[in-house]
């Protein structure tokens, strides 16, 4: 063999495969597995060609839509291994994405030169999908305290359809009826059912929508919580209730009002002494005034 055929096989078998030609090797890998009941075997090589198809976009617009059906395609038989091995929330996810996707296909796609099983294939997928829509999903949680209680707020029924009959249309040839002189019943009032709250364990089913759970429990301050529910899900929930605060014991001190302290009386007769030494006083210092500015002499003074 030549260097110059051993160079060129040589770069031949290194070079790059591209991802159309690879994602059709895994296919038909996949297929086989797939028919031979090897869901395992197969649902990974299916996930490979789905990875290697997303990285082709196509140049034209009938080519984007080729690979728009060659992907649903691989999704539909993942599909089908999900249900084979009772994972319906996986298996209505993919539905429901096929679905989506094939619903952008321009009219008259089946006419394409394709394989002629992919339109069943589709069917069958929307067929899936109206049964998925009753599939619930589930809803679990866990509380702090443990021993707290769960309750649903239950749904309110909706109101009976009216049962009155309504009249019967008259022949406009024959002649009105005289007017009725009789009153019309009154209406009838109706009255909507309150809501009522009925305890619930973890886990519960729920289809998609709006849910209002409360949680309670002694000595723990209760709480409500809205939780929207989706599509095919196992959804978990974690609930901490805060303790009620301690009750603290306040002490009242009450005032009283201070009461004026009156001056302490005085009897008449102390006054009486008061005033008389007052007057021996002032005689006395008047006599010594007196005696002070006379000449010096004897002075005699003598109390009576």
């Amino acid at each position: 063999m030549s260097i110059s055929l051993s160079l060129f096989l040589f770069l031949w078998s290194a070079a790059p495969i591209s991802p159309e030609i690879a994602a059709k090797d895994k296919y038909l890998l996949a297929r086989r597995a797939f028919l031979n009941q090897n869901w395992k075997e197969a649902k990974q090589l299916f996930q490979e060609t789905l990875e290697l198809l997303s990285q082709v976009k196509g140049q034209t617009e009938r080519q984007r839509h080729l690979f728009i059906i060659g992907r649903s395609d691989v999704r539909f038989h993942l599909a089908q291994i999900a249900d084979q091995q009772k994972e319906s929330f996986p298996a209505c996810r993919l539905y429901k994405k096929i679905r989506d996707r094939v619903d952008q296909l321009p009219t008259g796609w089946e006419s394409w030169p394709i394989n002629t099983k992919l339109p069943e294939r589709f069917a069958v997928s929307k067929r899936r999908l109206d049964e998925c829509n009753l599939v619930p999903s589930v809803v679990s949680w866990t509380l702090t305290p443990p021993d707290a209680s769960v309750e649903m707020l239950a749904p309110v029924p909706a109101p009976a359809p009216s049962t009155t009959t309504p009249p019967t249309p008259t022949n406009p040839t024959t002649a009105a009826p005289p007017p009725s002189t009789t009153t019309p019943p009154s209406p009838t009032k109706t009255t909507t059912a309150a809501p009522s709250w009925m305890p619930v364990q973890s886990p519960i089913q729920r289809l998609p929508g709006l849910l209002r759970l409360r949680i309670r429990a002694a000595g723990f301050l209760p709480q409500e919580k809205d939780i929207q529910v989706l599509a095919w899900e196992e959804m978990r929930l974690v609930f901490s209730l805060k303790p009620q605060p301690r009750k603290r014991d306040v002490a009242v001190v009450v005032r009283r009002p201070i009461q004026p302290v009156a001056p302490p009386t005085t009897p008449t007769w102390v006054w009486i002494t008061v005033a008389a030494g007052v007057v021996v006083v002032g005689g006395a210092v008047a006599i010594g005034v007196y005696a002070a500015t006379r000449p010096l002499e004897k002075v005699t003074v003598s109390f009576r």
